[in-house]
């Protein structure tokens, strides 16, 4: 995990220092481990970094967990969330790309 001083939280330097597989938008799996573990970190990155695309993506990821599981409902609430906030951050093709994957 990396540390970023108080000036560098939301700059590009934050950004460029994040893991590449931690990065929002990111196809592919979550990680390595348990899913769950991956999700939380996520989180933690999307609480850190408030406006951005982090909060769709940790959306989606939740989408596909609830879908793993089953619950195709809850599953297609989350996608058009995640794409909602996608939007909302500026990710128009990310936002497509959750949109494309709700159950029709």
């Amino acid at each position: 995990m990396i540390s970023l001083g108080p000036n560098e939280v939301g700059s590009c330097l934050g950004h460029r220092s994040l893991p590449r597989r931690a990065l929002p938008g990111r196809r592919g799996p979550l990680g390595l481990g348990e899913p769950g573990a991956s999700l939380v970190q996520a989180e933690r990155s999307a609480s850190t970094w408030q406006g951005t695309a982090w909060q769709g993506a940790v959306a989606e990821a939740r989408a596909h967990l609830v879908r793993a599981e089953g619950d195709r409902a809850a599953a297609d609430r989350l996608l058009a969330e995640a794409a909602s906030l996608f939007e909302l951050a500026g990710q128009p093709l990310d936002a497509q790309r959750c949109l494309d994957a709700v159950d029709p």
